[in-house]
């Protein structure tokens, strides 16, 4: 498993993090064979971070299947190279932390615009409310 701090669960018991739970369900599922689930969730990371975490660490093991978790922070921290964990930081003294996507769109169209569209964000905001 890959994505950032919901994958990673650093603040919730051991049993119950997104890895345990599915390492769970398959194993009750699956009759005799067991399952290992790995979980290489990391906080504040992007999809690009996570995708280098995978290629350096993860690949090794050669899973038979790869979860890549992604939630809409994720996005950002992925396209805006100035995205941080903390986003109170003022903009002049942000650095850039971490590998983006260059994103272009032929029409000239926001690319964060686009993504919300894409990924219905919108829908899922009104969910939330």
């Amino acid at each position: 498993m890959l994505g950032d701090s919901f994958v990673e669960a650093k603040e919730v018991d051991f049993q119950k993090t997104p890895g345990q739970i599915l390492q769970q369900l398959l194993d009750n599922q699956s009759g005799n064979k067991k399952f290992e689930v790995m979980n290489f969730g990391i906080g504040g990371i992007g999809i690009g971070q996570s995708f280098l975490v995978y290629r350096r660490y993860a690949q090794a093991f050669n899973a038979d299947y790869v979860f890549l978790f992604v939630f809409e922070g994720d996005i950002w921290r992925t396209v805006y190279p100035l995205s941080s964990v903390t986003n109170a930081i003022n903009k002049n003294k942000k650095l850039p932390i971490r590998p983006v996507f260059n994103l272009s769109t032929q029409d000239n169209l926001d690319v964060g615009d686009s993504l919300l569209e894409i990924l219905n964000f919108e829908d899922f905001y009104r969910f939330l409310i």
